[in-house]
């Protein structure tokens, strides 16, 4: 029993060690944001030097702010308001899109004074709904605040990717960020001014306290 108390130490021990960067701790906050697809954007030959990999494409995208409807979470008006820009960079494993093929990714997102970055994977959920060669994926990275280093939360999309140029549907996504940070909030996206009583704005920022 002594030396398993000693070896459950000694690994806890190594453990720690592997834990490179800094974890932020604080007060819980959720993004909610609606990308949409920006071919003009500069920038990406840059971002895409800090991915951990070759990529195959690159994305760059203007952020929004979307309104929904307080009874149900139906969206009910978007874009409404631009609050920043996100640059991604994509190493395609599979041209066919395959179901559940997966696909490293690094993305990074300028939303006012708070950059964040992250690696992380995204997954083919179908490649012929609601029309053939239409592409729905679901993208998911860790994110470091880029001013700190420190790992401040996540990312989570769902993501619509149109390859081919189909009629009709354009490439985007609509974003989930959870970060846990002390960072004050200075930046004016994060008012909710204007918001109706049949609506509310699901981005700015909601902590999680509330």
């Amino acid at each position: 029993m002594k030396k398993l108390v000693i070896r459950l130490v000694v690994l806890l021990a190594l453990l720690s060690t592997l834990n490179v960067a800094t974890v932020a701790n604080g007060e819980e906050r959720t993004f909610n944001i609606q990308t949409i697809i920006d071919p003009g954007m500069p920038g990406l030959d840059t971002v895409c030097a800090d991915a951990p990999f070759v990529p195959s494409a690159h994305f760059g995208a203007q952020a929004w702010t979307y309104k929904t409807r307080k009874s149900d979470g139906l969206i009910v008006e978007d874009p409404i308001r631009k609050i920043g820009i996100v640059r991604d960079c994509i190493q395609i494993t599979d041209s066919g899109f395959s179901p559940f093929s997966i696909h490293p990714f690094y993305i990074r997102f300028d939303l006012g004074d708070e950059i964040y970055a992250g690696t992380g994977q995204c997954t083919i959920i179908s490649n012929n709904v609601p029309v053939m060669a239409l592409i729905l994926a679901s993208c998911t990275a860790s994110l470091i605040d880029t001013t700190t280093g420190e790992a401040v939360g996540n990312a989570v999309s769902n993501t619509t990717y149109n390859p081919f140029g189909l009629p009709g549907y354009d490439t985007g996504a609509y974003w989930t960020l959870r970060l846990y940070s002390d960072k004050p909030i200075t930046s004016e996206h994060y008012s909710l001014e204007g918001d109706s009583a049949e609506t509310t704005t699901t981005v700015a920022e909601h902590a999680g306290n509330q």
